[in-house]
């Protein structure tokens, strides 16, 4: 019997052939554009998964005079996370637009140097080498940074010069599935200079212990401060915010963009709106193409009650009409995503036309 209604509702799509395909493209291309931005909300939602243990890391911005850059813990008690929330640290500086010399060629880099316990921060995969940062001259790279100097040969044990100090490439990471928030071609030790001129940007990983709340309450409050060496007082304060919430922080976004990259809750919002309406304009656009088949054939459905055909198995066949149909369009939908190879070129082409909406 389902044989027989699978027959008829075969028969019926390839004999009304303009209704089906412009059900079938309509259908398939708004549930293809619905995909293909889930698929950008989805990642911009996931930033930094490869991190261990997300929720337990955070980070201080500091507020002077309403110049708000991230920071590290400070000495004073009446801003900083006391130790006893404290279970690990790491401590890093970038170095953006620097510059690295491989076989007497320069190239541009951002560049960051980092303590040994970024990667007890990080999950990164070794593709090559080792990930340590225990010596001052160790160098680890990233996988397409290490294709664009060396490209094929392997990096390990090269020689490459940064501020005319040598260091020795130890490692190559893999770039992770996750998007990221670090935008770095090469990690470099903290130890290979004594000073770098940059104040340290500090992740702290606190136990379950700490409520940043209560920490806010006590630090985002304005104090008066003398400056070191200099006339004049100047108001400063701490946030602290969570690593996940870092991605989005509109605060900093503009000064580090070239260094981290940053999202937009806003855009997130909007396009959540128009994946709403692409879907509801592709869904209601079948709805009314099959009512309006559905008045041209109620003389068929007519002739079959005289036959004998019940209110279920009338209701069976047009089901299995629209089912067969929507299961079209959503391999058709599903083929046009995954065959389309420009799909990150395509986020990007959204993202920045909300830019542009939005500046």
């Amino acid at each position: 019997m389902l044989l027989v209604k699978i027959k008829y509702a075969v028969r019926f799509l390839l004999r009304a052939r303009s209704y089906t395909v412009i059900n079938l493209v309509g259908l398939s291309l708004s549930l293809a554009c619905c995909i293909i931005l889930l698929r950008y909300i989805y990642r911009e939602l996931t930033v930094d998964t490869h991190a261990y243990d997300l929720s337990s890391i955070i980070v201080p911005l500091r507020d002077i005079d309403g110049s708000i850059y991230p920071g590290e813990n400070p000495g004073n008690k009446d801003y900083s996370v006391d130790e006893k929330y404290i279970e690990d640290r790491c401590k890093l500086i970038e170095e953006e637009n620097s510059t690295i010399v491989s076989d007497d060629v320069s190239y541009k880099t951002n560049l960051m140097a980092a303590d040994t316990t970024f990667f007890h921060f990080f999950n990164y995969r070794a593709l090559e080498g080792s990930l340590s940062l225990e010596q001052p001259n160790n160098a680890i790279l990233t996988e397409t940074y290490a294709k664009k100097l060396f490209g094929k040969e392997s990096p390990i044990g090269k020689n490459i010069y940064f501020d005319g100090k040598m260091l020795t490439v130890s490692g190559v990471i893999e770039q992770p599935v996750c998007k990221t928030t670090f935008n770095f071609d090469a990690l470099v030790s903290q130890k290979l200079r004594p000073y770098w001129g940059k104040l340290n940007i500090e992740l702290i990983r606190v136990n379950s212990g700490f409520d940043i709340r209560k920490q806010n309450d006590k630090s985002n409050v304005y104090r008066l401060q003398t400056r070191n060496n200099l006339s004049g007082n100047m108001q400063t304060r701490y946030k602290y915010i969570s690593w996940k919430d870092f991605y989005f922080e509109s605060s900093i976004s503009k000064k580090y963009d070239s260094f981290f990259i940053f999202g937009n809750k806003e855009y997130i919002l909007v396009l959540s709106g128009v994946v709403v309406l692409l879907f509801l304009v592709g869904l209601l656009n079948f709805v009314n193409l099959y009512s309006v088949v559905m008045q041209k054939r109620r003389r068929v459905y007519g002739v079959k009650k005289v036959f004998g055909l019940s209110v279920g198995g009338l209701f069976t066949e047009m089901w299995m009409e629209n089912f067969l149909l929507f299961a079209c369009a959503v391999f058709l939908s599903w083929c046009i995503v995954e065959t389309s190879s420009g799909s990150h070129a395509i986020y990007s082409y959204f993202y920045s036309i909300l830019s542009h909406c939005f500046s």
